[in-house]
């Protein structure tokens, strides 16, 4: 790593060459310095577009199962499944841009009320989390009411579009990481379904997996 004045901190390669006469005998060395900065950049732009949602930024499937793979599986930690409901009349009422837009609201307030989240887009309208701070019931009904009292109150979009943002939650809370990932997402995923089914604007917790 070197800083330089108008580029600030830059990498460099450096390789070392020894010179030697007709005889073999070592007269000296020669280094050879190229940067690699833009080139390491590069590279992580392209690792990071691998892992990543490119419309909202957060992690993408294959960012999920990176993320996953490197928590202690000793532990435990609770995870949430959210769709937002009646997205798709959103998208035909309103337009995509302003079904984009809101998306990245929707990250905004889940990464704002679920503390310490990882948050994946698994999908159009699909969002799953996971936080490894302790939670409850009361604590995760706290949670989701915040999420959609904030959904409600969002601004600088047409008028009547408001009322028709909400989501439903599928929950696992206190599940042990040693679990595989997929399964878990599929217990999220129909926990989702029944808050859906329950009137939507909500959640549903699955306590099968709780220790």
């Amino acid at each position: 790593m070197i800083e330089l004045p108008d580029a600030g901190r830059t990498i460099w390669n450096m390789s070392r060459s020894t010179l030697r006469d007709y005889w073999e005998n070592d007269t000296g060395d020669v280094y050879i310095m190229q940067n690699v900065t833009s080139e390491r950049e590069h590279r992580r732009r392209i690792k990071e577009m691998a892992v990543s949602d490119p419309l909202t930024g957060v992690a993408n499937r294959a960012g999920l199962y990176e993320y996953y793979d490197s928590l202690d599986k000793a532990g435990y930690a609770t995870f949430m499944f959210a769709d937002i409901d009646n997205f798709k009349q959103i998208n035909d009422r309103f337009g995509h841009a302003i079904g984009d837009i809101f998306l990245k609201d929707v990250v905004n307030i889940l990464d704002k009320n679920i503390p310490g989240s990882f948050i994946v887009r698994v999908g159009g309208d699909e969002f799953f989390a996971i936080t490894l701070s302790d939670a409850n019931e009361e604590i995760i009904a706290e949670m989701a009411d915040q999420i959609n009292d904030d959904m409600g109150r969002l601004e600088g979009y047409p008028e009547g579009f408001s009322p028709s943002a909400s989501i439903s939650m599928g929950v696992l809370y206190h599940a042990p990481l040693r679990l595989d990932i997929d399964e878990i997402m599929e217990k999220c995923d129909t926990a989702m379904y029944k808050a859906k089914k329950n009137g939507k604007h909500g959640y549903h917790i699955d306590l099968s997996l709780t220790d």
